[in-house]
C-alpha cells in the first residue's frame, strides 16, 4: 500500500503458494526435513490482493491509524471485504486510468451489437472516450459538475446541444461538423442511444468515486523496483530470500539508493565509502530523470511515441497480411491472403543540409520553355571565375525566342542581332562539347565538396540542364560534381513582398529586382550579363547560406524523382486510373500514390485486411516513412472516398 501524498510504501505483506524446499524433496520422493515452510496460501492468485489488503488495513487500524480514502482500480470485492473488518466508513476512489479503460471495454462490447460504433476503425468509441477523459480532467474534485458534464456527452454525439456547456462548438455554429465521428456526422441509431444512456447512467451514479481523478500510478511504479530485486524468472517466490528481497525494494523506494548505508548504521556497521558514492551518483541521476519525466514536453512526446508505435504496428499488419496462421492444414487455409504490400520508396532528401560547397551563379538561354526546346547559351560565375559558351542549335530558333535573346541561326551558324540590320556571327559548339566545358570549369573551381548552382527560377535551369545531360550521357559526372541547385526567386519574394506585380509592384523578375534594389539596368536575357547581375544582387542583399539551403534541390533528389520514381509511377499509375475517372482521387494524388509504390491491387488488399476497410486504408496511406513524412496522405476525406469506392464495389 502506497501513500498517495508522499509516494512512499506505507505497508506491505506476503503470500506464498510454494516452498522451494518442499518442492525439492517432493521431486526426490522423500519427506522434507524440518524447515521454515513458506507455504501460507492455498487460494487463487486473484484472491491474494483482497486477503493482503484486509490484513494490512486491520494492522494499520489496530495501530490507531485510519486509511481513508483508498484508491483502487474497478475491483469491488476488496472494498467490500475491507468494509466488513474496519470499524469506520471506508471511501473508495477509482483510478482514472482504470475507469477510462473500463468504459472503453464496455463500448467495445456494445460495438459488437451496434454498427455505428465500429465504423471507420471505431472512431466513435475514441471520441466518446476523449469526451469522458476531458470531463473528468476539467471537473476534478467537483462531483456535481462532473455528473452534469457526463450527462451532456450522449445527447451531444446525437446532435442534441440544449444541455451542452461552453465546450460545445455546435451550440455556437449550427453548421459545425463533428470531425471525431464517422463521416463527420452525428450518430443516429436509437437502440445505440438507449445503450449509451444506460452506460453513462452507471458512470453518473458512481461520480463520487470518479470525480477525485485519483491515480494508482505511485503504486504501479513499484513493479520495476521489485522486479530488479526479485525477478520472476528466478522463482524467488519459493525461496526464503524472497521476503528480504521485497523488503530491500521497499527500502529502495522509501529511503533511496543509499538504503544500505542506513541499514549498516542501524546495525552499528561502518558504512562503505564506495557504496555511498555509487548511491549518491544514482540518486542525482534519478532526480534529473524525474525532472525530465515530469515535464510537459516529455509527457507529450511519450504519448506521441505510443501513438506512432501503434500506427507503425498497424501499418505493418496491413502491409504484411498473414505472416503466421495456426491450423494451416484446416479446410480453407489455402485461401488465406498472404500477398504483401511493398514498403514506401525511400526518397533522397530534397533540400541540402550544408553549404560547404562552392557557390556558382548559373543561367541558361533557351529557344523556349519546354524541355524539348534547345539550349542556346550557358554561363556561370563564382567570384572572379567566369564561364560562358554558346551552343549551336540543331533546329530553327522560333521568332519569339529570337526577339528575347537576339539570337538567330543563319545557315547553321549562330548569329546575334545587334540592331535591326546587323547580325554578328558567334563562336558556338555542340551541346555535348558545351556541357563538357561546363563540367571542366566546375572541376577547376571545386575545392573538394562539390558545387551548388544558384539561379533565379532555378527549377527551369535545372530541368533543362538535367535533360541535356541525360541526352548526352553525362548525368553521372555532373551529379558527382554538382550537389544541387538553389533558387533565389522564392527568397526575394519573401524579402520584398510589396514588389508583387498583382499588388501594383514591378514584379520579382531578376531584371526588376536589380533595378529596384541596386538601381541599375543590364543586358537582360544574355546569360553572361544575367549571372553577373545575379551575383551582384546576392552580394548586395547578403543572402545567407541558410536562406539558400531552404530553397535548394539536391541533384540526387532530382535524378531519383525523374528516374527511378518516374518508372515506378509509370508502372502503377495506369491501375489507379479507375479511381481518377470516378473522381475518388485527383490525378496529382494518384501520381503521388503511384510514386509511393502503391497500385490498385495494394489498396484493395489493405481494404480487405481490416473489418470495415477504413483502418486498413488509413494505416497504409498515412504510414510514416523513414524520412518522417506521410507515405501518401492522412486527410480523412480522401481516405473516406477510397473506402466508399471499394464498399460500393462490394455491394454491386
Amino acid at each position: 500500500m502506497t501513500s498517495a501524498d508522499t509516494g512512499r510504501i506505507y505497508a506491505y505483506g506476503f503470500r506464498h503458494r510454494d516452498c522451494r524446499t518442499c518442492a525439492y524433496w517432493e521431486r526426490e520422493g522423500k519427506k522434507p526435513p524440518p524447515h521454515t515452510c513458506l507455504k501460507d496460501w492455498k487460494g487463487s492468485s486473484k484472491a491474494m490482493e483482497a486477503s493482503i489488503a484486509e490484513e494490512l488495513c486491520v494492522k494499520i487500524q489496530n495501530s490507531g491509524t485510519k486509511i481513508n480514502p483508498i484508491i483502487m482500480d474497478n475491483d469491488t470485492t476488496t472494498p467490500a471485504r475491507l468494509r466488513n473488518v474496519l470499524n469506520y466508513e471506508l471511501t473508495k476512489w477509482d483510478d482514472t486510468g482504470h475507469s477510462s479503460k473500463g468504459l472503453q471495454s464496455k463500448l467495445y462490447e456494445l460495438s459488437k451489437v451496434h454498427k455505428e460504433l465500429r465504423l471507420e476503425g471505431h472512431t466513435a468509441i475514441k471520441t466518446i472516450k476523449a469526451h469522458y477523459n476531458y470531463a473528468v480532467a476539467q471537473c476534478k474534485g467537483k462531483p456535481d459538475d462532473l455528473a452534469d458534464r457526463l450527462g451532456q456527452i450522449v445527447p451531444h454525439i446525437f446532435d442534441e446541444h440544449d444541455k451542452c456547456g461552453s465546450w460545445c462548438k455546435a451550440a455556437e455554429d449550427p453548421l459545425y461538423k463533428p470531425k471525431g465521428l464517422p463521416k463527420d456526422k452525428y450518430l443516429e441509431d436509437k437502440a445505440l442511444r438507449l445503450s449509451l444512456d444506460s452506460l453513462f447512467k452507471e458512470q453518473i451514479n458512481n461520480v463520487d468515486s470518479i470525480a477525485p481523478a485519483a491515480s494508482t500510478r505511485p503504486n504501479e511504479s513499484n513493479h520495476n523496483i521489485f522486479a530488479s530485486k526479485a525477478a520472476k524468472v528466478r522463482w524467488y517466490g519459493g525461496s526464503e530470500s524472497y521476503d528480504g528481497r521485497v523488503s530491500c525494494g521497499v527500502c529502495s523506494k522509501n529511503i533511496g539508493y543509499d538504503y544500505c548505508d542506513h541499514i549498516n548504521k542501524s546495525m552499528n556497521i561502518s558504512p562503505c565509502v564506495i557504496a555511498k558514492q555509487v548511491a549518491d551518483r544514482k540518486t542525482r541521476k534519478r532526480k534529473k530523470q524525474q525532472i525530465v519525466e515530469n515535464s510537459r514536453e516529455f509527457k507529450i512526446r511519450r504519448k506521441m511515441r505510443k501513438i506512432e508505435e501503434k500506427q507503425a504496428q498497424k501499418s505493418c499488419k496491413v502491409k504484411e497480411g498473414v505472416t503466421y496462421e495456426s491450423n494451416v492444414s484446416a479446410p480453407g487455409a489455402e485461401d488465406q491472403n498472404v500477398e504483401s504490400i511493398p514498403e514506401p520508396i525511400v526518397t533522397v532528401p530534397k533540400e541540402l543540409d550544408e553549404m560547404a560547397c562552392v557557390k556558382v551563379v548559373y543561367d541558361l538561354e533557351t529557344t523556349g520553355l519546354k524541355t524539348s526546346d534547345q539550349i542556346l547559351q550557358i554561363a556561370a560565375i563564382s567570384g572572379i571565375n567566369k564561364f560562358s559558351t554558346y551552343v549551336t542549335p540543331t533546329k530553327r530558333i522560333p521568332k519569339s525566342a529570337s526577339d528575347v535573346t537576339k539570337l538567330e541561326c543563319v545557315g547553321g551558324t549562330l548569329m546575334k542581332r545587334t540592331d535591326e540590320k546587323t547580325l554578328v556571327p558567334l563562336s558556338s559548339v555542340s551541346l555535348p562539347e558545351a556541357l563538357s566545358e561546363l563540367i571542366s570549369f566546375l572541376q577547376s573551381i571545386n575545392q573538394g565538396d562539390g558545387c551548388i548552382l544558384i539561379a533565379h527560377n532555378a527549377p527551369f535551369d535545372q530541368r533543362f540542364t538535367m535533360k541535356a545531360l541525360a541526352d548526352c550521357d553525362m548525368s553521372t559526372d555532373f551529379s558527382e560534381l554538382v550537389v544541387g541547385f538553389a533558387d533565389t526567386l522564392p527568397i526575394y519574394r519573401k524579402l520584398y513582398p510589396k514588389l508583387n506585380a498583382k499588388s501594383g509592384g514591378s514584379g520579382h523578375s531578376q531584371e526588376a529586382l536589380v533595378k529596384h534594389i541596386i538601381g541599375k539596368k543590364y543586358d537582360a536575357h544574355n546569360a553572361v550579363a544575367d549571372v553577373q547581375a545575379l551575383q551582384d544582387l546576392i552580394n548586395h542583399t547578403k543572402l545567407t547560406d541558410k536562406q539558400l539551403l531552404a530553397e535548394s534541390t539536391s541533384t540526387k533528389y532530382y535524378m531519383q524523382q525523374n528516374g527511378e520514381l518516374q518508372d515506378i509511377e509509370n508502372a502503377n499509375l495506369p491501375s489507379l486510373q479507375s479511381l481518377v475517372k470516378s473522381k475518388v482521387l485527383s490525378l496529382q494524388m494518384a501520381k503521388k500514390m503511384a510514386r509511393s509504390g502503391l497500385a490498385y491491387a495494394h489498396l484493395k488488399l489493405a481494404f480487405t485486411r481490416e473489418t470495415d476497410g477504413f483502418e486498413g486504408i488509413r494505416a497504409l496511406l498515412s504510414e510514416v516513412t523513414s524520412s518522417g513524412k506521410v507515405r501518401v496522405t492522412n486527410k480523412v476525406n480522401i481516405i473516406r472516398r477510397v473506402v466508399d469506392y471499394f464498399q460500393g464495389l462490394e455491394k454491386s
